[in-house]
């Protein structure tokens, strides 16, 4: 946990949330429903390509495929890389 400049007034922030917002410059703060997720399941790693916006149910759902063994930075780095998809020789 780190103190951190917020409208004026020294807020606590957790070390995920800075290195989130010093990479995209999106901050997020005081939205009501968003969190950045960790892809990675690892709270302490604060890799700002392990991080994403989204909602406690996608948090939710990211900690369920982490339970079935799928590897979402792996799936992630597939669509950065596109095409998507590859249909009948076919880019979608």
């Amino acid at each position: 946990m780190t103190r951190v400049w917020h409208h004026g007034a020294g807020v606590a922030a957790n070390a995920h949330r800075v290195a989130y917002y010093k990479a995209t410059g999106f901050w997020h703060w005081g939205q009501s429903g968003y969190v950045i997720r960790h892809l990675c399941h690892n709270p302490d790693f604060c890799n700002p390509r392990h991080l994403l916006v989204g909602t406690r149910g996608e948090n939710a759902w990211d900690d369920y495929m982490r339970q079935m063994g799928v590897d979402l930075i792996a799936i992630r780095r597939e669509l950065e890389r596109g095409p998507f998809l590859v249909l009948a020789g076919v880019a979608a």
